[in-house]
């Protein structure tokens, strides 16, 4: 129960990173097109950036699209451009944006021709974000299937502790004066079959790290492979935590339904 209420609090937090990345992705996305749009028609007409970006359809930028407006309100109001791109960077909270703007404002500073300037910005941005696709096609297969793993081996694994300990309660009720390991004496080298409460405490404890490792490193497996801020971690911590805790609250008492069954 403890590792279900932690995964309800780590939760929002994990959608509300994921929301906020799925943003950023999208600005990753679209300042390739805003920057080879704004240094073509800069070329064309023969007017500087901040002129140019007057001529742009603000509506066609998708997620940038505030943020554009902004950058262009700010140009318009006589700030030095140099902190307009500068806060325009930053309220995209992207790398990559700030990457591509670095190469585009830098290029166009320094006196290269606006449209090439443009384009190698853009070319680069584009490539950026064809990487990170082929990366998502895989991070996505690789969520499923860790998932997946998790539930199985979870369930595995306090499946077969339950059994052993389910098993050693019915051998002491059919006869409950007898040592278990002399009634099966193939069984005695297990120790656990004897009747000691340390070797089931042990197990009990083999059980909860083999569980908690396997909740952490999946979790810590698919935020790798992903990528992204590091506050994704805490929704795929929330989504591992999730199923350990209903396996660890939910397998035991059906094994002794099963059992118990078998045994009457």
């Amino acid at each position: 129960m403890g590792m279900i209420t932690a995964s309800a609090f780590l939760l929002p937090v994990g959608i509300i990173a994921f929301i906020d990345d799925a943003k950023i992705y999208k600005r990753d996305i679209e300042i390739a097109g805003f920057l080879r749009s704004i240094g073509g028609v800069s070329q064309a007409i023969r007017a500087t950036v901040s002129e140019a970006m007057g001529r742009l359809d603000f509506r066609s930028m998708g997620t940038l699209r505030e943020n554009v407006d902004l950058l262009y309100t700010r140009l318009r109001a006589g700030i030095n451009p140099s902190l307009c791109w500068n806060r325009f960077v930053c309220e995209s909270g992207s790398e990559q944006v700030n990457r591509s703007v670095r190469i585009f404002w830098d290029g166009v500073t320094l006196g290269g021709e606006p449209e090439r300037v443009g384009n190698e910005a853009s070319a680069f941005s584009m490539q950026v974000a064809h990487l990170r696709e082929q990366r998502k096609l895989i991070s996505n297969g690789l969520f499923m299937l860790a998932i997946a793993m998790h539930v199985v081996l979870t369930i595995v694994v306090v499946f077969i502790d339950q059994t052993i300990v389910t098993f050693c309660t019915l051998v002491k009720t059919i006869a409950p004066g007898t040592n278990p390991s002399d009634m099966l004496p193939g069984l005695q080298t297990f120790g656990i079959f004897g009747g000691n409460s340390m070797e089931i405490n042990m197990l009990h404890f083999m059980v909860m790290i083999i569980v908690l490792v396997l909740t952490v490193a999946n979790a810590v497996a698919v935020h790798a492979t992903d990528g992204g801020h590091i506050n994704k971690l805490a929704l795929y911590l929330a989504i591992t935590m999730a199923f350990s805790g209903a396996a660890l609250v939910l397998v035991p008492p059906i094994v002794n339904m099963m059992l118990v069954g078998i045994g009457k």
